[in-house]
């Protein structure tokens, strides 16, 4: 859209789209059934630190919060890349990732869904996280390629598809960590920490070298991430069968452990972003 009119209506489009996209919870109206009695917030956060003692959860959120750390480092790097070492123009980069990339991603999506069920969440897990990363070792290694539109596009379109299979077998996986007393709360902690671990990576970038930016290790972390989230898928265990603590029982010091590491993990790289912002 920015190529056909300017960045301003197009910013324009996509804030109707996500009012529309907020009205439609507002709009649909739930099932007319008896709702089951809410628990109270202390209920819930007890239940979520219980949840978090179970190991597969557990190393269900360390994937979450690793699983687009190399993503934001290529994210930071890829534009500065193409519009200033290849001279692309902002507006073929769009059509790249906004356009093609849009076409991609969905068909991933579809086809992750597919494969799910006929491979298995964790493998094909495993199994988009070594296509993705051997896509980009081709990428880096074939840097006399970077001028091929065609090669270019190519592997763009197999790595948005290898993302989107990936993230659709990792929320299956979520779904399959999931226990009904907390659902929504641990689901949204997933997300939470997915969405935070592209936060990490773009401050990783800042810590990189320069050349980091335009040679072969821009494809490195990618690599390195994906052979990480491919052990850890391996380590998780079948969904997790867990009952409510009777009433005063000690909540388990394994949870209480987890949630202090991952609160530790959030709030040091939070502060730590906010410090290099402020001094830059």
């Amino acid at each position: 859209m920015i190529g056909w009119s300017s960045l301003e209506t197009a910013l324009i489009v996509q804030t109707a789209i996500l009012l529309a996209i907020m009205l439609v919870p507002l709009l649909v109206r739930e099932r007319s059934t008896p709702t089951a009695t809410r628990p109270q917030l202390g209920t819930v956060l007890r239940s979520l630190v219980e949840v978090f003692s179970i190991r597969s959860v557990f190393v269900m959120a360390m994937v979450m919060l690793a699983i687009h750390v190399a993503l934001g480092v290529l994210t930071a790097n890829a534009f500065a890349l193409f519009t200033q070492e290849l001279d692309w123009s902002p507006e073929a980069y769009t059509q790249l990732t906004g356009g093609w990339g849009l076409l991609a991603g969905l068909g991933g999506s579809i086809v992750g869904g597919l494969l799910a069920d006929v491979l298995g969440r964790r493998r094909l897990v495993a199994i988009a996280s070594i296509a993705m990363a051997a896509g980009w070792l081709v990428f880096a290694l074939l840097s006399s390629q970077w001028t091929n539109d065609a090669f270019v596009y190519a592997l763009a379109m197999f790595e948005t598809a290898c993302t989107s299979i990936m993230v659709v077998g990792l929320f299956a996986l979520c779904m399959g960590r999931r226990v009904a007393a907390v659902g929504a709360s641990q689901f949204t902690a997933y997300m939470s920490l997915s969405n935070f671990s592209t936060t990490l990576g773009f401050l990783l970038t800042s810590e990189l070298p320069p050349r980091s930016t335009t040679g072969p290790a821009t494809s490195s972390p990618r690599g390195t991430s994906s052979w990480s989230r491919r052990c850890c898928c391996g380590s998780i265990d079948r969904d997790p069968a867990h009952a409510a603590a009777p009433a005063g029982a000690r909540i388990p010091a394994m949870g209480i452990v987890a949630v202090v590491v991952l609160a530790s993990v959030l709030l040091t790289s939070t502060t730590y972003a906010v410090y290099r912002i402020v001094t830059r």
